[in-house]
């Protein structure tokens, strides 16, 4: 049965910004390098969706960055691009829908948290004070920083933390973005460690925790680091103190092997998703998990069309079998995990 639905994960940008070296994941997939901005969203949805997609979330797309006044420049342009959006008033080239004041119900950002609760509220006044509309920013709920790749222990350190904490007294979520496929468990062994360090913050896990979808559905539950995985998340979901935790399921598609995300019998893909989202569910609230499409991220694997149909059937065959509220997963839960109302 149709649902609707508020798309939880989703980046935009137009081709130029892709041609000009400031989107790095982008300059490594030709298929990411074209048109992905809202109007295209919303023609491959209402040609591809069986639900009714009322919106979507915002979420930065690791431009270029740094922790410097001169690597705040693309960050800054990115939420100035999204505004606009919202605000009806695209540049050439950046799309015709005017419809993005309706439809993007959020924004989340990129912003400094390892520089500190000073550095952080400098680089939130300067969104503040270059945006075209100050009202534009009231449609920011979060800010997210990748913990990808970085050296074991930053996510610890003191202005790590404190950034995070200052978030939460703002009314602001924390979009956590792990990688335990590239960097392994130990993330998430330090996630346990900040969650006794930080208090009211609501955290946004995105993917999975970008499980390792490598893991053939023959083998992962006798594999060794699949089985510390489940125990860590079993500890998160017991330690999370006075923090609150959502759990997004995305990101499927880019960590499936090519072979098994471009296969049209979806028997394997489910095979090993299944197991990640299981102990999720397992541990978890159900109303703390939510729908995301990751678009246009899973275009590295197939075209957008057959993206979205596959995931969406993905998704409807685990949350029926988990016994989830369609309702809630794919939207009521989204609108409470990032205060829509």
């Amino acid at each position: 049965m149709p649902v609707n639905v508020i798309d939880s994960h989703v980046h935009l940008y137009s081709k130029s910004y892709s041609q000009d070296g400031r989107l790095p994941l982008v300059s490594q997939s030709s298929q990411l390098n074209d048109e992905f901005r809202l109007d295209e969203y919303k023609k491959v949805i209402s040609e591809s969706s069986k639900h009714k997609v009322e919106g979507l979330i915002f979420i930065e797309i690791c431009v270029d960055s740094g922790l410097s006044y001169e690597g705040w420049k693309y960050p800054i342009e990115e939420y100035l691009y999204v505004e606009r959006i919202i605000l009806g008033i695209p540049k050439i080239g950046e799309g015709s829908d005017l419809s993005g004041k309706d439809f993007i119900k959020g924004i989340v950002p990129w912003a400094p948290i390892p520089q500190g609760v000073t550095k952080l509220k400098e680089y939130i006044q300067k969104l503040k004070t270059q945006s075209l509309d100050p009202k534009t920013f009231e449609r920011v709920k979060g800010f997210r920083y990748l913990f990808d790749g970085l050296p074991p222990g930053s996510i610890l350190e003191q202005n790590y933390i404190d950034s995070i904490n200052w978030l939460a007294q703002n009314g602001f979520v924390y979009d956590l973005g792990l990688n335990i496929r590239q960097d392994g468990n130990r993330q998430l062994k330090e996630v346990i460690e900040l969650l006794q360090k930080t208090e009211n913050v609501t955290y946004i896990l995105n993917h999975l925790s970008k499980a390792n979808l490598s893991l053939s559905s023959k083998d992962v539950y006798n594999n060794l680091d699949f089985k510390e995985w489940q125990s860590l998340v079993e500890r998160i979901s017991q330690n999370t103190q006075s923090n609150k935790i959502y759990i997004k399921f995305s990101g499927g598609f880019p960590e499936l092997p090519d072979e098994i995300a471009q296969d049209d019998d979806l028997t394997e893909s489910i095979a090993r998703i299944e197991p990640w989202f299981k102990t999720f569910v397992d541990n978890f609230p159900k109303n703390q998990i939510i729908f995301g499409s990751d678009w246009p991220i899973a275009v590295k694997k197939i075209n957008f069309h057959e993206t979205w149909v596959k995931w969406v059937k993905i998704t409807d065959y685990l949350i029926d079998k988990y016994g989830l509220n369609p309702e809630d997963f794919y939207k009521n839960n989204v609108v409470e995990a990032y205060n829509l109302n």
